[in-house]
Parts: structure tokens; sequence; C-alpha cells
């Protein structure tokens, strides 16, 4: 080659290899392009009183996306961002993907520009803004650790090192162009597991009009759930837990399909709930909180040796304020489908 084509192949080279960082904006300047589309979302129970807080993402006019279970059981729900504060309604739930589009009158903000799966890459740079523990406009960032696939081969969870806590749900998580690549989901928290966060893949937003369509006209328009009246008093504790889960076969006989019962290392530190279990064989973690005297839980679920295949666990019940025993009811799933009815026995160290 002669030494002008290889100086122009140098150049062309290193053009190349730079063009997404020309692209890449700094933390300061895409905070402040994207943080006005971050908003806090507060539940209420029948009493209208605030019993869970997650975060949503505007997608377009008068129209956020949340995590479905920041809603669950909720009878109403508001949404604020600053002193801005309105009320919302469900407008389509996908909980098979644990995404729900809700609709608020009068809300003008701008709506985020989604990235497509085929841009995300392991080793990006990412950001995740949210409302941890109630602490709004909140950004962290880190990196795309991973992409979590189905059984089928197809996204997911998108797993990243940007830390996020309980109230990050429905968040959003950017790459460095402040375009959304997912809503932050799940979190490991607890000394046992750090900067492991997972996200549903922001795309998936595209189709819940259509999904959400089809699971109200196979199901009809749910009716709030009924939420028992909370008894004042919030719980303070920074304890150890045991927990010990006991599932039963799986419903739908697939492979690995008989009961299991599992011993599992749980912290309740101010109402933060986090439980983990590993062995050669499973990881398996959840997280949630205890409030009003309602503990929520989700978590996941995956084998070492096959950590793309995910299961998710959920739980929810009563657990009145100074419960040195809780024991309750729940589901592990998979792709949203309940495959196993589970109990979960809680009792303070």
């Amino acid at each position: 080659m002669k030494p002008s084509l290889i100086k122009q192949a140098t150049v062309l080279a290193a053009a190349l290899s730079t063009c997404s960082s020309v692209f890449a904006m700094e933390p300061e300047a895409l905070f402040e392009q994207v943080s006005p589309s971050i908003w806090v979302v507060l539940a209420a129970d029948a009493q209208g009183k605030p019993f869970s807080q997650g975060t949503a993402v505007v997608v377009g006019p008068g129209r956020l996306v949340t995590n479905c279970h920041v809603l669950a059981k909720a009878s109403s729900f508001k949404v604020q961002h600053l002193n801005a504060t309105f009320a919302g309604t469900l407008e389509f739930p996908d909980v098979e993907r644990d995404l729900c589009q809700i609709k608020v009158a009068n809300l003008v903000a701008p709506a985020v520009k989604i990235a497509p799966i085929s841009h995300l890459r392991v080793g990006q740079k990412v950001f995740a803004i949210g409302s941890p523990r109630g602490l709004e406009e909140t950004m962290s960032d880190g990196l795309l650790s991973a992409l979590r696939l189905d059984k089928e081969g197809k996204l997911r969870l998108i797993q990243s090192s940007a830390p996020i806590s309980h109230g990050s749900s429905g968040g959003g998580l950017f790459n460095d162009r402040g375009e959304l690549i997912g809503l932050t989901t799940l979190g490991m928290e607890g000394s046992y597991a750090q900067n492991i966060s997972f996200a549903v893949p922001a795309q998936w937003i595209q189709d819940i009009a259509e999904r959400g369509k089809a699971a109200l006209a196979t199901r009809g328009k749910p009716a709030p759930t009924p939420v028992p009246a909370p008894v004042p008093g919030p719980v303070s504790t920074a304890e150890k837990w045991n927990g010990w889960m006991s599932c039963g076969a799986r419903a739908d006989k697939g492979t690995n399909f008989a009961a299991y019962q599992a011993r599992f290392t749980m912290e309740v530190n101010d109402g933060a709930v986090n439980a983990y279990r590993k062995n050669d064989t499973f990881v398996e973690t959840l997280t949630g909180n205890i409030a009003h005297n309602m503990l929520d839980l989700h978590g996941i679920g995956y084998r070492i040796s096959n950590p793309n295949v995910i299961w998710q666990f959920s739980f929810n019940g009563e657990f009145p304020v100074g419960s040195k025993v809780y024991t309750g009811k729940g589901h592990m799933l998979r792709a949203g489908t309940p495959i196993r009815d589970c109990d979960l026995t809680m009792t303070h160290s």
C-alpha cells in the first residue's frame, strides 16, 4: 500500500473510532435535557393515603410509562415533578412486561427519544435518572453490563452497573446521547450485591398500546384491588431476618417442574427489604419495601449455568408494624405468567 493510502486509511479509522464520542453528551447537559421528562409516581390506597412511590418517563403528550408493579393495588395515583402535581389514570397495562402507560391531563413536558435495541452494546456508558427513596431527580451512572435474553433468544432485561434503589422503578436508563434505552425495574441491594440493576427495554414502549388493548379486551378493565386500611406508624429497622420460601410444582409442567424449598438471607433496613440466596446452581434476589403495614417484594432468579433464562418473583401482603414473623403468598413467574404458587416466611433473627 502506498504511503498516501496508508495515511488516508489511518485517518479514516481514527475518525470512525471517535464517531460515537462526537455525539456523546456531558452528564450535566444530558441531565438538563432529559430530567424534565422524569416524574415521581405517588400511589394511594382507598383512603387516599400514599403507600408506594416510583418513577415514570414522559413518552408523548400527556403520556408517561412506568412499571406496573408501582401501581399494583393503587386506588388512585398522582405524578409529580418539582412543584407540579397532576392526577393520573391508567390507560394501557402490559403486566407481562411490567410496563403501564398512564394518561395525565394538562401535563406539559418533553417526550424522551427512544433508542432501538440494535444500538445496545455491552460496555456502553449509561445513566439512570429516577426517584430512589423519594429523592427526586437523582442521577447515577455506570456501564451496560449485560444483555439478558429469554429462552427464545430475545432481549428480556438490560443489566447495568448504574445504582438504583426502591423508588427508581419506572425511571429512565439513558445512553450517552440522551436516548432512553430502558426503564429501571429492579436493583440488587444489600451487603451481598452491589451495582447490579436491571431495566426492561425501552423499545417495548412502542408495543404498549397494542398489547394493553388486547389485555383489556381479554379480561375487561380491572377494578382496583381493595387495600386494607393502614395502621399509622412507619417501620424503622436495620436488622437481619431469616427467609424461607416454599414453591409448589410448576403449573406448566416445564423443565425442573418439581416443588422446592429454599432459605434466604434477608436484610430489613428502614422498611427496605432485600432477600438473597446463591449456591452452586442458583442465584435468586428480591427487593421491596414495608410501608403502611404492607409488604411489596419483587425479584428475579436464574441458573448459574444459564443466566439468560430468568424467572421472576412477586409477593405482597399485610405486614403489621412490630411483627417478628411474616407469612405471605406469592408467585414465581416466567415472562409475567405465574408458573408456581409460593409461600414466603420471614422471621426476625
